[in-house]
């Protein structure tokens, strides 16, 4: 998942549309709660594969997240 597919908290304090049941009823929030969902499983993901790795897949993958992180491929 890249930094722009990040989608922000629609929930604000002074919302208009505010109510008791509004998580249950808000598109928005349906829409930002079933992002942090699929945020959550990745990062699951990318635990397990870490926790089974070897060193030599371990340093691999440093060198893959570097090279993302500097815009490379």
């Amino acid at each position: 998942m890249s930094r722009g597919d990040v989608v922000e908290n629609p929930c604000v304090k002074d919302c208009p549309e505010r109510s008791a049941t509004c998580h249950a009823d808000c598109e928005k929030y349906a829409r930002f709660a079933a992002w942090c969902e699929r945020r959550r499983k990745e990062r699951a993901e990318e635990r397990a594969l870490k926790e089974a790795a070897t060193h030599g897949m371990k340093r691999a993958m440093a060198i893959k997240q570097y090279r993302q992180k500097q815009g490379r491929k």
